[in-house]
């Protein structure tokens, strides 16, 4: 029988709010290790509405713990989360994150210091970490037919 190391656990939030950040598979810590992407919500016991934002937020681990609100989105569920991620392969603090703007998912890069964003016309799915970056999309209003609590509400597949 293998023994155990105990690791120790240490709370990076506090409430009233409730955090999270989802998928698996996706940057959550920056490179210095010292931020981790989070999202923030008011409710966790029912799926989204179309209307609830989530909040994105950077936890600051290296001063006292804290949730810095840095934007907003439409485009989220509580299984993927907002496919919210630090773009690899890059020195600038760049997130990347999906939202519902008007009449469509799309996809936003963000300098989470400078608050300078660009606004991709397709949410992403997932990335390379290679360069050149690319994008894979999805139709999350499709998924959220098909697949329910995987896709994002607030538009209805086409």
């Amino acid at each position: 029988m293998r023994d155990f190391v105990e690791l120790p656990i240490e709370r990076v939030t506090n409430g009233p709010k409730h955090h999270f950040f989802a998928y698996y598979d996706k940057l959550q810590w920056d490179v210095s290790g010292s931020r981790i992407l989070s999202m923030e919500t008011s409710f966790m016991d029912r799926p989204p509405n179309p209307d609830d934002i989530a909040n994105i937020g950077i936890i600051h681990l290296k001063s006292a713990p804290n949730f810095e609100k840095v934007a907003e989105t439409k485009a989220w569920c509580w299984q993927q989360g907002a496919m919210l991620q630090w773009i690899p392969g890059t020195q600038e603090p760049l997130i990347i994150f999906n939202d519902r703007i008007s009449d469509r998912f799309v996809a936003l890069i963000m300098n989470v210091e400078t608050g300078e964003r660009r606004t991709l016309p397709r949410p992403i799915y997932s990335l390379t970490n290679n360069a050149p970056m690319r994008a894979l999309s999805l139709n999350f209003s499709r998924n959220a037919v098909t697949r329910p609590g995987y896709g994002y509400v607030g538009l209805q597949d086409q």
